[in-house]
């Protein structure tokens, strides 16, 4: 197979593409900079610009691509940022399915649980309503917008990611800086469920999308064992060998530092994996100590 992927250069993304490569299927990464580089293609969203080879005889794109959501407080512009990143970047791809004779096969587009809205007590699955609030909202556009390409056959997969749990880049990376410099701290009450994916079974997640695996549809791309904040914090702590002596972060200190984002930040959802569970899909680190220990693993004294 050939499967285009937009975000391919971040963490979920090089990840994917390594994966892909491994199971026999080529590999074409769209990113601002391709600078000739072999399986890299040109493009600029903002600009409107892409190389449109990208998309010959393509079976399947995965669409990672979209501005951090937690890289800053949510201002005006961020806000715009943060939607228009992911929205405008899949309608020129849609722009160009349109204009090219490629049949597409399928497309697998990255969402979030933000979809749910924050602070909801009850399960929440598939079917749930959407919820109220800016990443609700930002997340309703972005599935939209995938849902277009059914219009040219594809199948539309759309996986609502939890907390990525990696030894790069993110939640991990952000956290055990502070825990290292023992200004770690539980946010809020710590007692808000924590929905979360290790990066391994989210890579193999949107590697079996693209193979068509799965049927199409919404899948909440997170562990079946959802955890409260402070036991996640706790764990790395553990790990890191440098204990928590700060309180807990206090939500109106939160709300002075992150504004909008703070509600985000302390947002509790207990999201169900059981759909993907039902489909048949394995996953390698069902349990947060599982990741947690396989994250940490190997590192040494100077790093813990």
């Amino acid at each position: 197979m050939i499967i285009a992927i937009t975000g391919g250069t971040g963490t979920v993304g090089s990840h994917l593409a390594k994966t892909l490569r491994s199971r026999g299927h080529e590999v074409r990464i769209l990113t601002r900079d391709a600078r000739g580089r072999e399986g890299f293609y040109s493009w600029d969203p903002v600009k409107g610009l892409i190389d449109e080879t990208v998309l010959e005889n393509c079976d399947a794109i995965v669409h990672l691509a979209g501005s951090s959501v937690a890289a800053g407080r949510w201002t005006k512009a961020r806000k715009k940022e943060i939607l228009h990143s992911r929205v405008d970047s899949a309608q020129l791809l849609y722009r160009v399915l349109e204009e090219s004779d490629s049949k597409l096969s399928r497309i697998v587009s990255a969402s979030a649980i933000g979809y749910y809205g924050h602070q909801r007590t009850e399960v929440l699955t598939e079917d749930s309503t959407k919820g109220v609030g800016f990443l609700a909202d930002v997340c309703d556009r972005w599935e939209e917008s995938a849902d277009r390409f059914k219009d040219h056959g594809a199948e539309v997969l759309k996986a609502r990611i939890g907390i990525v749990m990696s030894k790069e880049g993110g939640f991990v990376e952000r956290v055990s800086k502070l825990i290292r410099m023992v200004l770690g701290a539980v946010l809020g009450s710590g007692k808000q469920i924590t929905s979360w994916i290790h990066i391994d079974d989210l890579v193999n997640l949107l590697a079996d999308m693209a193979e068509g695996k799965l049927a199409a549809g919404a899948y909440n791309a997170v562990s079946p064992q959802p955890v409260e904040h402070r036991h996640i914090i706790k764990g790395m702590s553990k790990r890191l060998n440098r204990p928590i002596l700060l309180p807990n972060a206090p939500k109106f200190a939160l709300q002075l530092l992150f504004g909008e984002l703070s509600k985000e930040l302390l947002s509790s959802q207990n999201v169900s994996a059981q759909k993907l569970l039902d489909s048949g899909f394995e996953f390698k680190y069902p349990n947060i100590d599982q990741a947690l220990d396989a994250i940490y693993s190997g590192l040494s004294s100077s790093e813990s």
